[in-house]
């Protein structure tokens, strides 16, 4: 988003990958007396390996936080100043300290970072080969992956119940094992 007045806006992808116009005045605005330091709003927050990792999203693994200018930020903040119109992508410490809730910002980081190393096992595990696609026995679960139609549908097969989610539409199988961890990580409810 454009801000009259502002020394310079650019455009750049935000967390799903979509192009937004962003504010960044200088590699610190904690500096800059007229960048609000408060009254910011949550909009998305990504690890930016796990986005990547799926082809989605921004280009590299780590970004800078555009608040502070730390390099390399793994975990980021889409945020969302209402009053002034401007978005950020920042890191934790800076996104804890812009919206005045860091207990809330810690623990939602430290939710993703959790998440982030379960991805990083369950990219791990071998999947059976089986001539209708791929499936991954779990302990709790069984997910398949089959073509159908030029793409790819994710099935999660709870083992306590018959009810079985299904998913559709992914285009590569790598971008389908992606959607196979979050339907499973949906489905163990912690996320």
């Amino acid at each position: 988003m454009s801000q009259k007045g502002s020394n310079m806006t650019t455009t750049t992808k935000d967390l799903t990958g979509a192009g937004k116009q962003v504010h960044a005045r200088s590699a610190n605005n904690w500096s800059d007396p007229a960048f609000p330091k408060s009254g910011w709003v949550i909009e998305d927050v990504a690890d930016l390996k796990l986005e990547t990792d799926s082809g989605i999203g921004v280009c590299d693994h780590y970004k800078n936080c555009e608040m502070c200018g730390h390099e390399h930020i793994r975990y980021a903040a889409a945020l969302f100043h209402p009053e002034k119109g401007l978005e950020l992508l920042a890191g934790r410490r800076c996104t804890g300290r812009l919206t005045g809730i860091p207990d809330d910002v810690e623990s939602l980081f430290r939710a993703m970072r959790l998440r982030g190393q379960r991805y990083d096992r369950f990219k791990k595990k071998a999947w059976q080969s089986l001539p209708e696609g791929i499936e991954l026995s779990l302990r709790d679960a069984t997910i398949s992956v089959r073509p159908r139609r030029g793409m790819w549908d994710v099935i999660c097969t709870p083992k306590a119940k018959d009810k079985a989610e299904r998913l559709g539409g992914a285009d590569t199988l790598e971008e389908a094992k992606k959607v196979a961890f979050d339907l499973y990580e949906v489905m163990k409810g912690r996320w």
